[in-house]
């Protein structure tokens, strides 16, 4: 961990409480607590009655005996026969499958249960009959009842190594259909409803267990009958791994429960008055295809249920609820997917809380960022729930906020003081105390560790300070050395540079980091011609003081580099790294080459603009470089009359050199050496002087290649 940047162990921190945040909110959801389930549920409800359903599938009905039956044909339960009739007028109107919402467990009288023996056999319509499961016997079904009855098992059951049926909800007793009812069904399904842990009905089971064997409801028999294809389950170690309809997958959870996505109360299940079949209300094909559940609606008399969003549903409308789900693939999906979803939001969410609280300095930013994060994992749960179908949750994750919000304030708390105690420490040395004061300030302002940030970087080196040290003291070179960089550091700190470091004589310093400043290129190439004009003035003193004068060369470049605090815990740089520094030092070392005091990058020029006045010098490809680079020689700023003539001549001179005119490049070079005691001129004419003598290849393309740094 020591080589490791404070701010990477400031961020590193801050996981391990996003981390303590989700494990604790985590330990939470394993425990589900009755009251928090409670919550969770009805927040996805909420999401359920503001969202958009679409309308249920078309091939979907519910025939009623509702309140205008009842008052037509008289109370329920209506006699058999009467009962025959309604089934032969729903057949009668193409309805693919009927179900029966309905069991028949006694005689009623002969002449009336034949009736309705005779519609079951001869109906063109398949029929799916219903059944109850009950905790407990309540009448014995007789021998051929209860072996027509057990032909309904599910029998394609496939098995994994160590699976189990104890998730599927046991029955111990069933209550159906008369053997000579339900020899002239078609198939049976039990039409049981399990309320969820607050009272409201939001699952159909579509499997229930008894006797060992597994059960299907009449909801999934109609299905099965619907599309003419066998019911598949396979069981894991866990309970309910798949549920399907021959190809038609059903998604349910380890139970075999089906969470049922219901449709808007103005936009439901259609649902036929009973009073209109009978009435023959309803033409002969109004039904044709369609599955038709029968069952009861009547108030008072009918099997009503509560439901998220509707307090009084009938129980018939849960099996057309679930088959519509299914036959257009209107799911919701509560199980591993919906988990994973979870857990990915009670880690992702505190998390993401943590590092923009890092960010943050004040109270208010970090309330405002804890709004923020908490609004999107709203955001985030209502478009997971409303419009993918994943019942996720979302009290577990806002909970999992709450707490990374709690244990970061205390922390903050505790070492709100020792970081403006470190952040002095760390830039007091090497930065403006006007800038130290507003990272204490604003810490937001300063990214601890590394960043990428585009800089200008400043090199400056003294011209032969070997020499210059062999004819002095140790300890006078060294007193001149310290008055020399003490002048020249004031002027990088007093324009907000930054000092990265002294490397022996040469200086290191770079403009915008830590703290962002505005146009920092041209700053950088104030404190340059500053740096120059002042070491005019200190050689008149080093003169007289030491019988010396020194000569400085400087090199600029902007691009994008890594600064930070680098190295250990406890010493360490705030540093910048990259091909942008090793750049700068090559243009500083090549102010050498062309007799220039400040050699600056074409990135650098572009940002300077017309603010100073600099000529093109070359095309170079320095040492250790594979391409080329344009270098400009900064002069002054943009007042200065004779430099700018300086420059235009210069370049014009320069543009011939690059078209292989060498002598006309030459006379105008000779020319501005002898005019304005250039230097760089001198060693261009040179240039051309040897390109006259050996001409270059023919695929020279005016690029210097320097063989030093």
């Amino acid at each position: 961990m020591s080589s490791i940047s404070q701010r990477l162990k400031q961020r590193l921190k801050g996981m391990l409480f996003a981390l303590l945040a989700s494990t604790l909110s985590l330990l939470l959801f394993a425990a589900r607590p009755l009251w928090l389930e409670h919550l969770d549920s009805r927040g996805r409800d909420i999401v359920f009655s503001l969202r958009e359903a679409p309308a249920p599938h078309p091939s979907v009905v519910v025939v009623a005996v509702d309140e205008k039956a009842v008052k037509r044909y008289g109370r329920w339960p209506w006699s058999r026969q009467l009962l025959a009739q309604l089934i032969d007028r729903i057949q009668a109107s193409g309805a693919g499958l009927i179900g029966l919402d309905i069991v028949f467990t006694q005689e009623e009288s002969p002449q009336a249960d034949q009736a309705l023996v005779e519609v079951l056999r001869n109906s063109a319509s398949a029929i799916v009959g219903g059944y109850f499961f009950r905790t407990s016997q309540t009448e014995a079904m007789s021998k051929q009842a209860h072996e027509l009855w057990w032909e309904n098992r599910i029998r394609l059951l496939r098995l994994m190594p160590g699976a189990e049926m104890d998730m599927v909800p046991e029955m111990a007793a069933v209550e159906g259909n008369m053997a000579s009812m339900a020899a002239n069904l078609d198939a049976q399904g039990f039409f049981n409803a399990i309320e969820d842990h607050d009272g409201l009905f939001r699952h159909a089971p579509l499997l229930m267990r008894h006797d060992n064997a597994l059960f299907p409801s009449l909801a999934l028999q109609a299905l099965s009958f619907a599309k003419q294809q066998s019911i598949r389950v396979t069981l894991d170690p866990y309970g309910v791994a798949s549920l399907s309809v021959g190809s038609l997958p059903i998604p349910v959870d380890e139970e075999g429960r089906l969470a049922l996505n219901f449709y808007h109360p103005v936009q439901d299940i259609p649902l036929i008055s009973a009073a209109d079949i009978l009435g023959g209300d309803v033409a002969d094909g109004a039904l044709s295809g369609r599955i038709v559940f029968v069952g009861v609606t009547e108030v008072g008399i009918a099997d009503v249920l509560p439901t998220p969003l509707v307090s009084s549903y009938p129980g018939v409308m849960l099996h057309a609820t679930a088959v519509s789900n299914v036959l257009q693939d209107f799911h919701l999906h509560g199980a591993n997917t919906a988990l994973m979803l979870n857990v990915a939001m009670m880690f992702g969410f505190p998390l993401l809380l943590v590092i923009l609280l890092i960010s943050a300095s004040r109270l208010e930013t970090m309330i405002l960022a804890s709004m923020v994060v908490l609004a999107g994992s709203v955001g985030l749960f209502y478009y997971l729930v409303a419009v993918q179908g994943f019942l996720v949750s979302l009290i577990y994750p806002v909970i999992s906020l709450i707490i990374g919000f709690i244990v970061f304030q205390v922390y903050y708390v505790l070492t709100s003081q020792f970081k403006n105690r470190f952040l002095t420490r760390a830039f007091s040395s090497y930065v403006s105390p006007v800038l130290v004061k507003q990272l204490i300030e604003d810490p937001d302002l300063l990214v601890l560790g590394g960043e990428k940030r585009r800089i200008t970087i400043l090199f400056s080196d003294i011209r032969s300070f070997t020499t210059l040290a062999e004819t002095m003291s140790p300890e006078r070179l060294v007193e001149m050395l310290n008055q020399y960089l003490g002048v020249m550091t004031d002027i990088v700190m007093e324009s907000h540079g930054t000092l990265d470091k002294y490397i022996g004589d040469a200086i290191m310093a770079f403009f915008n980091a830590p703290l962002s400043v505005a146009n920092h290129a041209m700053r950088a190439a104030s404190v340059a011609l500053k740096m120059q004009h002042k070491l005019t003035d200190l050689n008149l003193l080093f003169e007289e003081k030491y019988g010396q004068q020194l000569v400085i060369g400087i090199g600029l470049h902007t691009g994008d580099a890594v600064v930070g605090n680098l190295g250990a815990e406890k010493r360490f740089d705030y540093t910048a790294i990259g091909d942008t520094v090793n750049l700068g030092a090559r243009l500083e070392s090549a102010t050498k080459q062309y007799a220039t005091p400040i050699l600056i990058s074409e990135d650098t020029r572009k940002e300077l603009g017309d603010s100073f006045i600099c000529r093109a010098i070359d095309r170079i490809q320095v040492k250790g470089k594979t391409v080329a680079v344009k270098v400009f020689e900064l002069m002054a700023v943009a007042s200065e009359k004779e430099s700018t003539r300086l420059a235009q001549k210069f370049e014009s001179a320069l543009e011939s050199y690059f078209a292989q005119e060498f002598s006309v490049a030459q006379e105008a070079f000779d020319h501005l050496a002898q005019s304005y005691d250039d230097q760089t001129s001198r060693i261009f004419s040179q240039r051309c002087a040897d390109f006259l003598h050996t001409p270059p290849p023919a695929e020279w393309d005016g690029v210097f290649i320097a063989t030093r740094k």
